[in-house]
């Protein structure tokens, strides 16, 4: 085989692998919101409105409404510009006691009651720490438990001062924090620092036992091993008065708000896999076209300078 003829086989074999990478990009502009509705979300609010209240891309029309500031965030959005991501969309942007809702006293509700099975998935960049806001980020709620002359929010993600359990201190950084009614799930394998986009999913099983174990926390498709919780059982949040708190992005029921963006924000009434959840962060590091026209051009020039050699 002549020193051409090689050149060319390479030549070949670098584009087709540029074309096995870049077809599913140019086919797609946002692989990852593709994934997200391949797993059929019950709601999935992506930040693209640009005013408004963030709308329920579904068909089953989670909308929501007192969105206070009507505040969207401009670029880069969520995953720092991940080819898999929408580039050019925006962001819910919280500076504050700001929330969004659905189906609050109406019947719009997310159908997830109780000890349900469920899966919130959201990507979050804060915008100051923990210590800064002067109280926890409040990025999602879902639902409220009637106790007595009070009311919860029952599943709540918050930032959270880390604390290691071993030495009974602070860990120094902000840990994504699952909360219901007090008891609390706490990651401290991946910081939550101010700046940097992460995709944080909280999946439930709700086998019916509900201990607060069975509710497991991904960042970045990871599953996070290295966990604090409380080792009660979640409380039956469900009842006969249904979820008079529907959905929430932002402030929490008597809480605090949020220094932070919020985007891609997808529920699911079902524990996620974590193959599933794996793919989803697959998905969002997909090349985007641009790359892809790169990697061609690359090609060519590969192919044109072993032939002049």
């Amino acid at each position: 085989m002549t020193a051409i003829q090689t050149s060319s086989i390479r030549t070949i074999l670098v584009a087709l692998i540029a074309i096995l990478i870049c077809v599913p990009a140019v086919l797609h502009a946002s692989p990852y919101s593709d994934a997200v509705n391949a797993l059929n979300p019950d709601a999935y609010y992506r930040g693209d409105e640009g005013s408004g209240a963030p709308q329920d891309t579904t068909a089953n029309g989670h909308h929501m409404d007192n969105y206070f500031t009507n505040t969207y965030a401009g670029g880069p959005t969520a995953g720092d510009g991940l080819p898999g991501m929408d580039a050019a969309n925006g962001a819910y942007q919280f500076t504050g006691p700001q929330v969004a809702r659905s189906g609050e006293g109406a019947t719009q509700y997310l159908p997830a009651l109780g000890q349900d099975p469920r899966t919130v998935i959201a990507w979050v960049n804060l915008d100051t720490d923990r210590a800064t806001l002067g109280g926890a980020h409040n990025i999602w709620q879902w639902g409220l438990d009637f106790g007595g002359a009070n009311t919860f929010t029952a599943w709540s993600l918050f930032i959270e001062t880390g604390w290691d359990p071993g030495t009974n201190a602070a860990t120094g950084f902000d840990a994504a924090t699952l909360n219901i009614q007090g008891r609390q799930i706490q990651a401290l394998d991946t910081p939550i620092n101010v700046g940097d986009w992460h995709m944080i999913a909280i999946g439930f099983e709700g086998d019916g036992t509900a201990p607060l174990g069975d509710a497991m926390i991904w960042i970045d498709g990871a599953l996070q091993t290295n966990i604090v919780q409380d080792t009660v059982a979640v409380p039956n949040t469900g009842g006969t008065n249904g979820p008079a708190l529907g959905f929430r992005l932002g402030q929490a029921v008597g809480g605090f708000g949020a220094n932070a963006r919020v985007d891609h924000v997808s529920v699911h009434t079902e524990k996620l896999s974590g193959v599933a959840i794996q793919g989803l962060w697959d998905a969002a590091n997909i090349p985007e076209p641009a790359s892809c026209a790169l990697l061609g051009i690359a090609a060519l020039l590969l192919g044109s300078m072993r032939r002049r050699a």
